[in-house]
């Protein structure tokens, strides 16, 4: 067995968990219309218990009946039977299930309420304060939640009080301003939490543990551990964990409270963001964990936040960090993470992209991951063997080719993949490149041992042709040939000092790049692009068609974009807002503004990170021969997008034309 710290047992309470791997409490949009159990959520569930898991907590599931539906409810008996099947099905496969019991009070989106009624970045609008009355209701329906999960079969509760929600908003003192018996003071800001965790005890006994997931740091004026611009902590978290383990909690659950919404820009750009990206380094909330291990907890601590390397995770438990380690998003981008991890296998990686999160809570749908295709769809999708197998020529070695590849082969299908270059990736090999992009290196490194693993016919540095194609005897064709950069049209384009952004990341070391580098273009790529030459020493100016204000309008989730700018800005990148290239003359470059207002600039390196087209030229040709054969195509041949959409694409269209 390797890591065996990882995979040793542990108990909570009185329960006996195999190995200190848990499903984290994640929000994966499977319930049914009126907050019930569904089918497609029991078989996630399944799936990752099937996996090894160790310890299984449910998603927020609601004791009160919210105003709009959001996920799972226990407000009301009438769920308990959708709730028994969960813990029938998972106690079969074996590991035991926690029901996390929750409600968003100031959160909520329709009449919310709080324990007071401030004006927050927390909420949408401010919320009405809650009377005596109603929080001794709220207690009761805590209580009650926790009564239905155990008459369900579940094995205990976790009672949330990290991200801000309802529970966590009595903790603490940015929300919390009451001066009565629920606020006021440290004691009386715990006694909701008291009155919560007393009267569960009271209906479900001792035995039954209650979990608490808390939040360690609130990027919040004034909230648990504020550490606001990086300032240091007032140690508040400590006290909440030594409180509340007081009144008999099985474990402390250390996670935090930050947004993932661009509407404050303060808020959201916070150094322990609650759904860590891949701009900030791994394992992000770890040492939060750590401070509360460190303070003399004597109950289990789970650590969380960007845990996604199995070794790291090891190394977590090896060296007293926490307890146990909670994964969510890993074990939504490869539900057997934990039976990988202990055989040694090749896992699928999550990529902190963040994806999940914003489908999910941002567009409130279903989950989707950019790594697992079949993510909530585990027993309605499959990559079953087909009974027509067939000749199949996939082009281009990129995300879409290769999950292309390789769904087709293991459908059955005789598969060759060509590549123009001299090494499989495609835009993953650049993407890999810069330091904070840690996690496309990680997904890089498993199409690799995929390949490898399959056995897939790889044919690089071709150019395919439709002689190709013929002498291949090609029953199917699919296109993954990506997408081509978009290079301005203007005089003096191609002098020796403009360079794409790929080509400029893929030679950055073979290459001189001088100290003065422009990038023209303040997309996605461009960004990160002058965040990575800003980190390399040079001096880095990034130009921009879009007024100062809109600079950073771009459509990516809240936290991934407000952690690049930041990164890129602290980095030392200027940004020159409001100028387009009007030409290039040797290293002198000629902008100009709105009105037309000229300047020059001399410049090392232009590089070149305008956008990018589809690269569509092998399709026409195709087209326009005689040659017969089912053309599909998947990725940024089709239009240009990101990861998610060209694994995604590549795997489906697959499945679904070539079954």
């Amino acid at each position: 067995m390797t890591r065996p710290h990882l995979f040793s047992p542990i108990r909570i309470g009185s329960i006996e968990v195999e190995n200190r791997v848990v499903l984290a409490p994640v929000d994966v949009g499977l319930h049914g219309p009126n907050g019930e159990v569904t089918d497609r959520y029991i078989d996630f569930l399944l799936d990752r218990a099937h996996g090894g898991t160790g310890l299984l907590i449910t998603e927020f599931t609601s004791v009160v009946p919210e105003k709009r539906v959001i996920t799972t409810s226990v407000w009301d008996d009438r769920f308990i039977p959708g709730l028994a099947r969960i813990a029938d099905a998972v106690h079969k496969v074996g590991p035991p299930i926690f029901l996390q019991i929750a409600a968003l009070g100031g959160k909520s989106y329709v009449e919310p309420s709080a324990p007071s009624a401030v004006d927050s970045e927390l909420y949408e609008q401010m919320p009405r304060e809650m009377t005596i009355d109603d929080i001794e209701r709220m207690v009761e329906s805590f209580v009650a939640g926790a009564r239905r999960a155990q008459k369900a079969g579940f094995d205990g509760v976790e009672y949330h009080c990290a991200h801000s929600y309802l529970a966590g908003q009595f903790i603490s003192p940015h929300t919390n301003r009451r001066d009565d018996a629920y606020g006021g003071d440290f004691e009386r800001r715990m006694k909701f939490g008291a009155d919560v965790v007393s009267g569960i005890r009271q209906v479900c006994g001792d035995a039954f543990p209650i979990g608490l997931k808390f939040s360690a740091h609130e990027h919040l004026h004034g909230g648990v551990n504020d550490r606001y611009d990086e300032g240091e902590g007032d140690g508040l978290h400590l006290r909440v964990a030594e409180f509340m383990e007081a009144q008999g909690v099985a474990y402390l659950h250390v996670a935090t409270t930050s947004s993932t919404l661009m509407r404050v820009k303060g808020f959201v750009e916070c150094t322990h963001p609650s759904v860590p990206p891949m701009y900030v380094k791994p394992n992000t909330l770890v040492d939060l964990a750590t401070e509360v291990k460190a303070n003399g907890a004597r109950v289990p601590v789970i650590a969380t936040g960007g845990i996604t390397d199995p070794d790291d995770a090891e190394q977590v438990i090896a060296r007293g960090q926490a307890d146990m380690v909670a994964l969510g998003r890993p074990l939504i981008a490869d539900g057997h993470w934990a039976r990988k991890a202990r055989t040694g296998q090749n896992i699928a990686p999550c990529i902190r992209c963040n994806v999940c999160h914003s489908f999910v809570v941002m567009d409130r749908g279903g989950i989707q991951c950019t790594t697992n295709p079949i993510v909530g769809r585990e027993k309605t999708v499959s990559f079953s063997p087909t009974s027509l197998p067939k000749k199949v020529v996939v082009i281009g070695a990129g995300p879409a080719g290769l999950e292309a590849g390789l769904r087709a082969k293991q459908m059955g299908h005789e598969v060759v993949v060509f590549e123009r270059r001299d090494a499989i990736g495609g835009e993953m090999i650049s993407a890999s490149i810069p330091s904070f992009k840690w996690d496309v290196k990680r997904l890089l490194s498993y199409y690799r041992t995929e390949v490898e693993k399959a056995g897939l016919d790889l044919r690089l540095g071709v150019d395919v042709s439709i002689d190709t194609l013929e002498a291949e005897g090609a029953q199917a064709v699919v296109l993954a040939t990506g997408g081509e950069p978009i290079i301005p049209d203007v005089p003096g384009i191609d002098s020796d000092c403009v360079v794409t952004a790929v080509n400029a990341l893929v030679g950055w070391e073979t290459q001189d790049m001088g100290e003065r580098i422009m990038v023209l273009g303040a997309g996605l790529v461009g960004y990160e692009m002058a965040w990575h030459a800003a980190e390399q020493g040079r001096h880095v100016t990034m130009v921009s068609r879009r007024a100062h204000e809109e600079v950073a309008h771009l459509d990516e989730h809240g936290t991934n974009l407000a952690l690049l700018l930041k990164g890129a800005r602290d980095a030392g990148v200027q940004i020159m807002a409001g100028h387009h290239l009007q030409a290039v003359d040797g290293q002198r470059v000629i902008l100009a503004d709105a009105d037309g207002q000229e300047r020059a600039e001399d410049v090392d390196r232009l590089i070149i990170s305008h956008g990018y087209r589809p690269r569509q030229q092998l399709a026409k040709l195709i087209e326009e021969s005689s040659l017969k054969c089912d053309v599909l195509m998947a990725g940024d041949c089709v239009d240009v997008r990101n990861f998610f959409n060209a694994i995604n694409e590549g795997a489906h269209v697959v499945r679904t034309e070539l079954a």
